[in-house]
C-alpha cells in the first residue's frame, strides 16, 4: 500500500494371599489375604547385585568394575547407584547393591488393563512385567544387560526371570561386540529363581512381598541350571557360578486398585452428540492511511541554525509481518526544491508505533529507506511519520517554497 506526502516549508489395595513361599510371616492388622486370582497393581522388583571390589574375588560386578574397568548402572525407570571400581573400600568386601525395577503396564506379553500383570494365590501362579534395564559393563562394551525384565511365577516353587538384553559374545575378555538374546516380543529366560527358599510377607497395606530368591536349581519350564543355557550366555557363566548364591531378588506387588463404592445405577443417556465445523476466511490486505496529504515545516529563517519539524498521523493494516518505507523519486532525491535550487541540508525522516516509540531521524536519499517493520498482523495500528530539515547559520535561501513530494508505502515482509 502507498501513500504520497508532499513536505513544505511548516510541522489423586486390598488384601493378598500367601504367595508360593514355604515361610509366610502375616502382621498383626494386615487385611485377609485374598482367594481368587487378582490383577495385579503397583509393583517393584529388587535385584541385589554383590560387590567386592578387590581383584580377583570373582563376583560378576568385580571383573566389570575392577578387571573390565567398567561398570553396573541402572537405566531408567530402574534406579540404584552406579558400582565402580572405586565404588567401596577393600574392607566393606561383600556389600551388596539394590537396584530396583518399577511395575510397568505396557510390558509383553500384555497385561489386562491398567495392570502391571496378574496373580493365583491357590495355584501360585502368574506373571508381572517390570521396566527398566541394568547393564554390566566390561572393556568398554556391554557385558551383561537385562531390559524390562518379567518374573513368570510358573509353579509355587518355580519362578523365572525372563528378559532380552545384550551379553557378551564368546569366551571371557573377548574382545568380540555384545550379542542380543531374545527380543522384546520373544524374551528368554535369564535366571530360574529357587522358590522354595523364598519368604513370603503379608504386608499392613495389602501387597504382598516375596524375599531370598535367589538363583538355583532347575524349575519347571526353566532352562538346565539356574542360568540360561543359550549359548551367548557361554562368557558369563563362570562368573554367575560364583555370584549365584549372593545374587537376591524380591518382589512386593498388591492388586490392582478398583473403586471401591461403584455406582450401580447406569449414568443416564446423554442424548447424541454431533460435530459442526464453523470457520472463516481473512483475504490478503495491506492498507495505509496518512491523514493529510501535505505537511509544513514552517517558514525557515536565514542566518539562523535551527531544525525545524513536522510530523503526519496514520494508521497500518496487514494480515501478515509488513514494513512502511520511504522513497523519494524526485530530482535531487533527498534534498528540499525551491525550483531547481535545493537546501544545504537534506530532509531527515522518521516514523513512530506503539511497538517502536523512539523517533530515530535518518536522512532522506533516492533510495527506498525502512521507517517501521510490524513483525505480525496489525489493525489499524497507530502511527507517526516525523519530518525533520535542518537550517546552518551560513545556509543560503532563496524565497520562495523548498518542497518535495515523497512516497511512503506499506508493504508485505519479514523486518
Amino acid at each position: 500500500m502507498t501513500r504520497t506526502i508532499t513536505s513544505g516549508a511548516r510541522r489423586r489395595t486390598s488384601a493378598l494371599a500367601a504367595v508360593g513361599a514355604v515361610a509366610v510371616a502375616a502382621l498383626a492388622g494386615s487385611a485377609p489375604a485374598l482367594a481368587a486370582p487378582f490383577d495385579v497393581g503397583s509393583a517393584n522388583l529388587t535385584w541385589s547385585v554383590p560387590h567386592e571390589p578387590a581383584p580377583g574375588t570373582g563376583t560378576l560386578s568385580n571383573y566389570a568394575t575392577t578387571i573390565g574397568h567398567g561398570s553396573v548402572s541402572a537405566t531408567a525407570p530402574a534406579t540404584g547407584t552406579t558400582i565402580t571400581a572405586t565404588s567401596l573400600p577393600l574392607s566393606a568386601a561383600g556389600a551388596k547393591y539394590a537396584f530396583g525395577f518399577p511395575g510397568t503396564t505396557t510390558g509383553t506379553p500384555a497385561t489386562p488393563a491398567g495392570a502391571t500383570g496378574t496373580y493365583d494365590p491357590v495355584t501360585k501362579t502368574g506373571a508381572i512385567n517390570f521396566a527398566g534395564t541394568l547393564t554390566f559393563t566390561a572393556h568398554d562394551s556391554t557385558f551383561f544387560s537385562v531390559v524390562n525384565p518379567r518374573l513368570q511365577f510358573d509353579a509355587p516353587q518355580s519362578i523365572r526371570l525372563i528378559a532380552n538384553g545384550q551379553v557378551a559374545a564368546g569366551t571371557v575378555g573377548s574382545t568380540d561386540p555384545p550379542v542380543d538374546y531374545g527380543t522384546a516380543a520373544a524374551r528368554q529366560t535369564v535366571f530360574a529363581l529357587n522358590g522354595s527358599a523364598a519368604i513370603t510377607t503379608e504386608n499392613p497395606d495389602g501387597s504382598i512381598t516375596i524375599s531370598n530368591l535367589a538363583p538355583s536349581g532347575t524349575p519347571a519350564a526353566a532352562p538346565v541350571g539356574y542360568l540360561s543355557t543359550s549359548g551367548p550366555f557361554d562368557g558369563i557363566r563362570p562368573w554367575f557360578t560364583i555370584d549365584r548364591p549372593n545374587e537376591l531378588f524380591s518382589v512386593t506387588f498388591a492388586p490392582k486398585t478398583v473403586d471401591p463404592d461403584p455406582d450401580p445405577d447406569p449414568d443416564p443417556p446423554v442424548g447424541s452428540d454431533q460435530d459442526l465445523t464453523v470457520n472463516g476466511s481473512v483475504a490478503d490486505a495491506l492498507s495505509l492511511t496518512l491523514n493529510a496529504t501535505s505537511t509544513s515545516l514552517g517558514s525557515f529563517v536565514p542566518g539562523v541554525a535551527a531544525n525545524y519539524d513536522a510530523s503526519v498521523t496514520g494508521t497500518a493494516t496487514s494480515t501478515g509481518p509488513s514494513v512502511l518505507t520511504v522513497q523519494d523519486a524526485g530530482t535531487n532525491p533527498g534534498f528540499l526544491l525551491n525550483g531547481s535550487t535545493p537546501l544545504a541540508s537534506a530532509l531527515k525522516v522518521c516514523a513512530t508505533s506503539s511497538a517502536s516509540p523512539t523517533c530515530a531521524y535518518s536522512s532522506l536519499g533516492g533510495a527506498s529507506q525502512q521507517l517501521l517493520a510490524f513483525g505480525s498482523s496489525t489493525a489499524a495500528t497507530p502511527l507517526t511519520v516525523g519530518l525533520r530539515q535542518a537550517i546552518g547559520a551560513g545556509d543560503a535561501l532563496t524565497a520562495g517554497t523548498y518542497g518535495k513530494s515523497l512516497t511512503f508505502t506499506l508493504s508485505a515482509g519479514t523486518p
